[in-house]
Formats: C-alpha cells, sequence, structure tokens
C-alpha cells in the first residue's frame, strides 16, 4: 500500500483509526497469532495514531485501566485517546455526582500525558431534538464543559442548521456518521462541519441493521449476533466517495479524525488503512503481514 508524506495547502491534523481494540476476531486478521490480549493495544498503537475507546461506553473503569494503557503507548507521542462516555450518561439518562467524577478522572490522566483527543458521547436513534432532550443536553455538556465534546446523534431531526450551528458555537463537534439509512436516521452529511470533523462509519449492513432494531433489549444475544449490524467492509469506491467529500471541506478544517466502528472480523481495521492511504497520510507503521495476507485475499490493493 503506497504511503505518501501528509498533504494538505494548510496544517491539518488527520487521525485515523478503529472503535476499540480487544477483539478475538481481529487475531489473525490483525494482530498475530497467539497475541495476548494485554499486547494487543500495543500492537494497534504501532499502526494507527487514534483509538476510540468503546469499554467505557459498557463499564465504569478505575483509573489503574487508563495508567495501563498509557504505560502501553508511551513509545508513541502523536497517539491519542478518545473516551466514550457510559451508557448511564447518554442512553438511559440517570448518573451521579460522583460518576461524572470519576469518569473525569479518567479524562484528566489522559489530558495530563497529551494523549487525550476528547470524549464521544453517542446518543440513541431516540433521543430527538426537542426541548427535553435540549435541556439535558445542555446539562451534560455543561457537566463537561472543560472537555473537547464529540457528539453523536442517530435521529437526523439535530442537523437542522440553526441547532446544529449552535451547538457548535458553544464548543461540541457534531460527529459525521455513515449509517443505514432508515426512518429519521441521520444521513452522512460533512457540508459545514465548522473546525474539526470526527467521521465515525459504522457501516451499511442494513439488514443487519434492521434486524437489530427489532431485537432491541433482548440479553441472550451473542456476540455475533449484536455485532452483525456492522458486519460491513466498505469497498474502496464507498471509501473513495467518502474521501472525496472530506476533500471538498478540507480547507476549513484544522483536524481530521476518522474513526471505523465495523469492526467484525477486522474489517474495521483493512478500511482504516486503506481511508490513510486515499488521504495520503502516514498515521503509523505499514499493515503487518497478518493484513496483508487477509486483504489479498480479498482481493484488496495492499
Amino acid at each position: 500500500m503506497q504511503k505518501n508524506i501528509q498533504t494538505a495547502v494548510h496544517h491539518i491534523s488527520i487521525n485515523v483509526g478503529a472503535a476499540g481494540w480487544s477483539y478475538k476476531d481481529w487475531v489473525g486478521a490483525f494482530y498475530p497469532p497467539g497475541i495476548k490480549p494485554a499486547d494487543m493495544l500495543s500492537f494497534y498503537a504501532r499502526f494507527f495514531n487514534i483509538i476510540e475507546v468503546n469499554a467505557t461506553y459498557y463499564r465504569h473503569l478505575p483509573l489503574s485501566y487508563v495508567n495501563g494503557w498509557l504505560k502501553k503507548t508511551e513509545f508513541r507521542d502523536d497517539f491519542s485517546f478518545i473516551l466514550k462516555l457510559h451508557g448511564d450518561f447518554t442512553h438511559s439518562r440517570n448518573y451521579t455526582p460522583s460518576v461524572a467524577q470519576d469518569f473525569k478522572k479518567n479524562l484528566d490522566a489522559l489530558a495530563g500525558e497529551g494523549k487525550l483527543k476528547g470524549m464521544l458521547m453517542q446518543f440513541p436513534y431516540s433521543f430527538e431534538a426537542n426541548n427535553v432532550s435540549f435541556n439535558y443536553l445542555r446539562k451534560l455538556t455543561g457537566e463537561f464543559e472543560e472537555y473537547q465534546r464529540f457528539l453523536e446523534f442517530r435521529h437526523a431531526s439535530w442537523l437542522q442548521n440553526d441547532i446544529a450551528e449552535n451547538l457548535r458555537e458553544q464548543n461540541n463537534t457534531i460527529c459525521v456518521i455513515d449509517q443505514p439509512i432508515m426512518g429519521h436516521a441521520t444521513p452522512f452529511m460533512v457540508d459545514n462541519p465548522g473546525k474539526k470533523l470526527y467521521l465515525r462509519l459504522h457501516g451499511r449492513n442494513t439488514e443487519a441493521w434492521v434486524e437489530s432494531i427489532e431485537n432491541f433489549g433482548k440479553t441472550d444475544n451473542s456476540y455475533e449476533e449484536q455485532s452483525e449490524r456492522y458486519n460491513y467492509l466498505y469497498n474502496r469506491g464507498e471509501i473513495l466517495e467518502i474521501v472525496i467529500r472530506v476533500r471538498e471541506v478540507i480547507r476549513q478544517l484544522q483536524e481530521v479524525i476518522i474513526i471505523t466502528n465495523n469492526h467484525p472480523h477486522g474489517n474495521a481495521i483493512i478500511n482504516a488503512f486503506e481511508f490513510a492511504d486515499f488521504l495520503k497520510t502516514i498515521v503509523g507503521e505499514e499493515p503487518p503481514i497478518t493484513t496483508q495476507t487477509t486483504m489479498r485475499k480479498l482481493g484488496r490493493r495492499v
């Protein structure tokens, strides 16, 4: 895969990575066979310059976890973390001040080492733009006012120009997401991103996405069933289509963050390497032999 020096007509930070790193089905497609889970983050950090932490959405992690991440990535000064806010804040919308303080300690530990890119607040499709939601969002962003906040809305009502502009004026960055479009789902829009573009790619597996909605709330689903909605490998034409859209607004940007969330079978890793290649930017080492072999088997250009 061709790698060129990062190009742009002005100074711009380009970050490419995946959502999460601890996936068993990445072994062989990205991680070398026999790798220990404790070594996965260090291996990942050799190839990408950013990671979006999914675990913090599902569990309230102690500070010791963050200190461990810092230790495992200390060999790269340019490596950054984005912490995803726990679902208690964004989905059940029921949290305690002590839990908020603990999350801030994790953010501060990363910030203290210069490795915090920001925090992600991902809201569900049911979170529509109305007065109740506005009030809650104002409260939540105020709770974390000193941090860079990335807001992901699954409902298109938040993309109305006046609403979006007001949120950006309050130092929020609204994520641009690529997902199956159903009902009032947020479409892919990069027309007016502000100074930062945070792109999250969930894949385009519409059939599995519909099925996951129908199975919402079930607790007996396997990992494979829960992850199937993200089981999608973008083809190179789809990646180029997205990159062209990014290039249309790149002159107004100070920073680009691209996070691939189509994690099953290492698809996110393959597409992350391809996005970096299309953007002609270096975010780490060349793809490892495991990924090169996987890409060749899939007929992808290496």
